[in-house]
């Protein structure tokens, strides 16, 4: 545990620094000229309401609505003000009401580009209400595609998929005469989501798949390591063995899923471990209890970037392992003038969790250090007492991708 506090106090200074992630961009004035710069770009879960943006990565920032700019881009994200009616209605259970609502409300508020093309573009636009999505042909505003759900007298869900209508309008303005009949089938039970509709749009612009822009999303990874394993016996048993403390090596691959491929902030790491330990536990000499153990880890974990800019992102993260072990050398000897051998003396399990606390850096995206700490795990199952190690381990990974 001392491990675990030693990390937390090397790296507790990054948490008094106030979080921004200016990436090059540019905002849009209302006249429609172009200023470039630098804009936050956060984790945005929900739509922003407003936006950082400063001409010098020196300057002061200034927040910008969607009132006051025509619409801004950053890392090849973009977005438009929109002013104008839209829904407010929940639809999706299990807040749903009781009868049906078309309810609405005038405002301003910025909407995301999805999918664009030769004659309409896609856009979404979400906050704690609902999650809601708008077209815009050509030289005209954007209308929302409106989707409502509500619970009948027998409370069962009824929905109202109008936007399929106005999908339908398009289909018969834009599609290719090849495709109009297969669009029209496919619309029948398109569902209300980013994928689908995304899909859907693409489809109708006659886009080919090689024009449709893929966000690397995920990247993989191979890393080496070295592990500093103490390995004891915890609770109460007859020897008083001395922990054993070895250094071995660790080898690495897995990939990492972020949660917004440009910012990078949040991410889901799946991991493949490859470790070795060897113990020898000994009593002054006699008697003395050895094991070695070789161990496959799958190890899902989630990573926070508490410090995220271009060059250097330190983050904090933590997960599971799930260990399938095997060992040798399972030996328990006793007796100086007459030795005696036991094999196989303690059972040590062959599948065992384990809860790793890592700290680190990304360098330039490419480069990855790490502090892991294991917290003491045993792999025994006895009432008594139990065989556990405890892990300080120092990695090096390499990123493929971006």
């Amino acid at each position: 545990m001392k491990y675990c506090w030693l990390i937390c106090i090397i790296f507790l200074p990054f948490f008094s620094i106030a979080q921004s992630n200016y990436k090059p961009g540019y905002i849009i004035k209302t006249t429609g000229d172009t200023l470039k710069g630098f804009i936050n770009q956060k984790e945005w879960s929900r739509s922003p309401i407003t936006v950082a943006f400063k001409s010098d990565e020196k300057e002061t920032s200034l927040e910008y609505g969607p009132q006051q700019i025509a619409g801004f881009a950053v890392n090849g994200v973009k977005y438009i003000s929109y002013t104008g009616r839209y829904s407010i209605d929940k639809n999706q259970p299990p807040e749903l009401h009781g009868e049906l609502d078309t309810s609405s409300i005038e405002g301003s508020i910025f909407l995301k580009e999805i999918s664009t093309g030769r004659f309409v573009t896609l856009y979404s636009q979400s906050d704690n209400t609902k999650e809601r999505f708008f077209i815009k042909e050509s030289q005209t505003k954007p209308v929302e595609l409106k989707f409502h759900q509500y619970y009948n007298d027998n409370n069962s869900i009824i929905s109202k998929s109008l936007y399929r209508t106005k999908l339908g309008v398009l289909v018969f303005k834009y599609a290719s005469a090849s495709n109009k009949s297969q669009l029209l089938k496919k619309l029948e039970s398109i569902e209300f989501n980013e994928t689908k509709l995304n899909s859907f749009i693409q489809n109708i612009n006659q886009l080919d798949k090689n024009e449709v822009k893929r966000r690397v999303s995920t990247t993989l990874f191979a890393g080496l390591g070295i592990n500093r394993g103490s390995t004891f016996f915890d609770g109460y048993y007859k020897d008083r063995f001395a922990p054993s403390n070895s250094i071995s090596p660790r080898i690495s691959a897995g990939f990492d899923l972020y949660n917004n491929p440009f910012v990078k902030q949040l991410i889901l790491r799946g991991e493949i471990g490859f470790s070795y330990l060897k113990a020898d536990m000994r009593k002054s000499t006699y008697p003395y209890y050895t094991f070695n153990q070789y161990t496959a880890s799958i190890i899902p974990q989630i990573i926070y970037n508490f410090y995220n800019t271009e060059k250097l992102r330190v983050y904090l993260g933590g997960g599971a392992g799930f260990n399938f072990s095997k060992y040798t050398n399972n030996k328990y000897s006793e007796g100086r003038n007459n030795l005696q051998v036991y094999d196989n003396y303690f059972k040590l399990e062959p599948v065992w969790m384990s809860f790793p606390l890592q700290t680190g850096a990304f360098i330039r995206d490419k480069y990855e250090i790490s502090v892991v700490y294991i917290l003491p795990t045993a792999y025994t199952k006895y009432s008594n007492f139990s065989i556990s190690t405890e892990t300080l381990g120092l990695n090096v990974r390499y990123s493929f991708g971006k």
